[in-house]
């Protein structure tokens, strides 16, 4: 099951009353994240690790505002 922080992550990407989240996910992918970048910890100062991490991924992947997502995102979510 999900977790209270789990789905308040879940949130955040997919957009709520608080944020529009992100462009283009939506709930299987949200799922996908979450599970590619875990949280990793147990404390509350760092239960947004996994959204950090996600984060500098995705700007790793845009260079000079074109993305060359396709072969990245493809090996980060092959399925197992």
């Amino acid at each position: 099951g999900l977790s209270r922080m789990m789905l308040v992550r879940m949130a955040l990407l997919l957009g709520s009353d608080y944020t529009d989240g992100v462009h283009g996910v939506g709930i299987v992918n949200a799922s996908e994240i979450l599970r590619a970048f875990p949280n990793g910890a147990d404390n509350d100062e760092e239960e947004e690790h996994g959204l950090v991490e996600f984060s500098k991924w995705v700007r790793e992947i845009h260079v000079d505002g074109k993305s060359c997502a396709a072969d990245s995102m493809e090996s980060k979510f092959a399925r197992d």
